[in-house]
This record gives structure tokens, sequence and C-alpha cells, in this order.
């Protein structure tokens, strides 16, 4: 575990992709609580949630799939293009709940952030690992990895936690805008930062 850290230390590109990885997690992580927030708020039956997050979960399987495809196609912008349409869509998502328009409308719109959102989930998983064993050998591999999951777990569960502690202070909708306007503006100070259209992943 020591190596791995010193590996990590001393490598700008592993650190950076770490770090959005820890964050973006810990995005994902939030996701099922607000969405679980907003259809109660939007006054959708309880018994209605199990079909909903079943459906769901079968998009993001699929989704599985799709990731060599998506991969093949982004190369190295594929966390850029799996990244901001979730924090887009919770920027969306929180202006048309708050909105006064038709409910079906505001219906349909969370019904397809909701899809975007499960996914782009599916594919990620497995892709960012991908990418940081890319930025390794097969001498530290295994505790660069260990050294990143203890990381992210770390990381992914405070940003969980501070996601939800939103909810005790603002509406779902408010907190949809925050976490998204704060994600975004992350996104775009750690692009500036670390550079990322410069790397590549294989």
């Amino acid at each position: 575990m020591k190596q791995g850290f010193k590996f990590v230390i001393k490598s700008k590109r592993l650190r950076a992709l770490i770090l959005f990885i820890t964050v973006f997690t810990g995005t994902l992580l939030m996701i099922s609580t607000y969405e679980k927030s907003l259809l109660k708020d939007l006054k959708v039956s309880p018994e209605y949630f199990g079909i909903i997050f079943g459906i769901l979960t079968i998009v993001q399987c699929f989704s599985v799939k799709c990731q060599d495809k998506i991969h093949n196609k982004f190369k190295n912008k594929t966390l850029t293009f799996i990244s901001i349409p979730v924090f887009i869509s919770f920027i969306i998502l929180g202006i048309v709940s708050s909105s006064k328009l038709n409910i079906i409308f505001i219906m349909l719109v969370v019904a397809i952030a909701f899809f975007v959102q499960h996914f782009l989930r599916g594919p990620y998983w497995t892709l960012a690992n991908r990418y940081i064993t890319n930025f390794t050998n097969s001498d530290v591999r295994t505790k660069v990895l260990s050294c990143a999951n203890l990381v992210k777990g770390i990381g992914k569960m405070s940003i969980a936690f501070l996601g939800g502690l939103l909810l005790e202070y603002y509406s779902i909708s408010i907190s949809y805008i925050i976490v998204g306007g704060v994600r975004t503006y992350c996104y775009i100070i750690y692009i500036a930062i670390y550079e990322v259209k410069s790397w590549t992943f294989s």
C-alpha cells in the first residue's frame, strides 16, 4: 500500500484521475438518494419505485455492454462524455422540478434525465479502473488499485454525506442545482489545472 501511495504521488496524471474518479463516484452515490427524494416531491406513489428503479437497473446493465464502443469513440474524452451529461442533468432536474410547468412535461424531463444518468453509470465503473491501470505497470498495479480504492472509498462517502446533508437544509430542487453547479465548476477547474485533454487512454 505504501508503495502504491508513493507511485500515485509521483504521477500527476494518476493523481488527477483518482481525484476525478473520487468526486464523480461520490456524485453517483448521491443519485439514488436524490432520485427517491425527487419522486416523493413530485407525488409519485412509493409503490411505483420498485418498477422505476428496476427499469433503470436494466438500462444500467445494458449500457455496460457499450463500454468498449464508448471508449473507442471518445478515447481520452471518455470521462468527459460520461460526466458532463450527468452534471448538467442535475442542474436541469433542479430547474425543471422547481418550475410550474405542466406535470407531464416535468415527468418527461425527469425520465430522460434518470435514463441518461443510469445509462452512463454502467460503463463508468469498469472504465474508471481500466484507466487507472493504464498508468501503472505490473509491479505496482495491485498496490495502486488498493490505494485508489481506499482514497475513493473515503472521498466518495464524504461527498455523498455532504450531498445528503444538503437535503436537510434545502429542497431537492435546490440541492440538485447546487450539486450540479458545483460539480460542473470543479470540473472546469480540474481541466484547467491538469490539462486532461493531453491524456491518452489505451
